[in-house]
């Protein structure tokens, strides 16, 4: 509701500040006031370079004074700028104004372009795992069945041995790797080849209540304090509980495995204005370093080790391939919350 309110306020008033030749803002709009996150006296009388380029006024790559210079509007010049940790994209366009034939001032006009900016990442990573996904799947092949005969093989040479025989023991050890490879590469069928949705009416509350007895023998057995929270109201979508089991059972096991020495998981569930059911799983383990967020769902990345760094990449397809949304928030050495939002 509130960003219908904004795009619609958004194009019936445009965002836009008045500045003088020497880069000086002399006026500015509500509009803008809002988008740059900025008090209107922080803007009012300050000079463009400090506000979208943070540097000096008479440096010579200066996007506003070349513009004044070379008489060039400026059209669509895409810009991020600094708000704390926060990194605002936009996208800015001007027009001059005229006294006689010299450049008195000009308009600026500023449009966030974060969602667009999001969208156009999306459709990179859309086409990198699908990329990936092919290759993955013709991997997998090619390594699932040699390695099925090694296996038959060495089971057959390990039953054949004595149990004081030492070469008993390096030939379990092989039978682990094995295993080990053999989960790798149904991982990244799994990865490959997402079968297609079978969607039903499922009740979330319920499901979210059946993972959780699954796991409650281990929660105390790893010192995890556990806390649920679930409306008294029924949760229903039409989803693929098999495939949404998943990405809530990948989810708890990677907030298990962030907290070795016991901390707390908290699951919650409920709706949203706009008929959005959420989803939230956080814990209180060692967390995600700020570098590392824009990659947690890319295959093969991983911090774990031993991780195979598809668990949260699967996570993603299935989220994508439900029309719903995850995003992520963490703090090193605090911990990690993932929320998801699924429509009805």
């Amino acid at each position: 509701l509130h960003l219908s309110i904004r795009r619609q306020r958004q194009m019936c008033i445009r965002d836009r500040i008045y500045a003088d030749r020497d880069l000086y803002v002399k006026r500015v709009n509500f509009a803008a006031i809002y988008t740059l996150k900025l008090k209107e006296e922080e803007i009012k009388g300050s000079i463009l370079c400090k506000i979208f380029e943070e540097h000096e006024p008479g440096d010579p790559n200066c996007i506003f004074r070349r513009s004044i210079e070379e008489r060039i509007p400026l059209i669509k010049k895409n810009v991020d700028i600094k708000r704390g940790e926060e990194s605002i994209p936009l996208s800015l366009s001007s027009t001059f104004i005229y006294e006689k034939e010299r450049i008195k001032g000009f308009i600026l006009m500023i449009e966030d372009i974060k969602e667009v900016v999001a969208l156009e990442e999306q459709l990179r990573r859309t086409e990198r795992l699908s990329a990936i996904g092919r290759i993955a799947a013709h991997m997998a092949h090619e390594i699932k069945n040699p390695l099925a005969s090694i296996s038959v093989g060495i089971e057959y040479i390990y039953s054949s041995l004595q149990d004081d025989d030492p070469k008993k023991k390096h030939l379990g050890v092989i039978l682990k790797e094995i295993s080990r490879l053999d989960r790798l590469i149904k991982n990244l069928l799994s990865f490959a080849r997402r079968p297609p949705l079978k969607r039903k009416r499922v009740n979330i509350k319920e499901m979210i209540e059946e993972i959780v007895i699954f796991y409650s023998q281990e929660f105390r057995e790893k010192k995890v304090d556990f806390y649920l929270s679930l409306p008294e109201y029924e949760l229903i979508a039409y989803i693929d509980e098999d495939q949404m089991k998943e990405v809530l059972e990948n989810l708890i096991r990677n907030a298990i495995e962030a907290m070795p020495e016991g901390g707390k998981l908290t699951l919650k569930a409920g709706e949203k204005t706009g008929g959005i059911i959420f989803i939230s799983i956080e814990d209180t383990g060692i967390g995600i370093e700020p570098s590392e967020l824009a990659h947690i769902f890319e295959p093969f990345y991983t911090t774990k080790k031993g991780g195979s760094g598809l668990g949260l990449s699967i996570v993603h397809r299935i989220i994508e391939d439900h029309g719903a949304k995850i995003y992520v928030e963490s703090e090193k050495g605090k911990g990690t919350k993932f929320l998801i939002e699924i429509p009805k």
